[in-house]
C-alpha cells in the first residue's frame, strides 16, 4: 500500500512511491483516516518529500 510506502520513506530507495501512485492515495483519504491511518504532520513531511522525489526534485 502506498500509504505504508511513504509512512516508512527512505529517501534514495528503490520502490518509492511515484507520482502517480501518490496521487491516488491521497484521494482516498477520507478511507485511509477512516480505517486508523494517521496522516499528521511526520507523514505530511514524508509525503512531501517522497512527492518531490518523485516529480525529480532532489534537494
Amino acid at each position: 500500500m502506498v500509504y505504508d510506502l511513504v509512512h516508512q520513506f527512505v529517501p534514495g530507495d528503490s520502490g518509492n512511491p511515484s507520482v502517480e501512485e501518490l496521487n491516488t492515495m491521497m484521494m482516498y483519504t477520507a478511507q485511509l483516516m477512516e480505517s486508523g491511518r494517521a496522516l499528521d504532520a511526520d507523514f505530511m513531511a514524508k509525503f512531501s518529500v517522497a512527492m518531490s522525489e518523485a516529480m525529480g526534485h532532489v534537494d
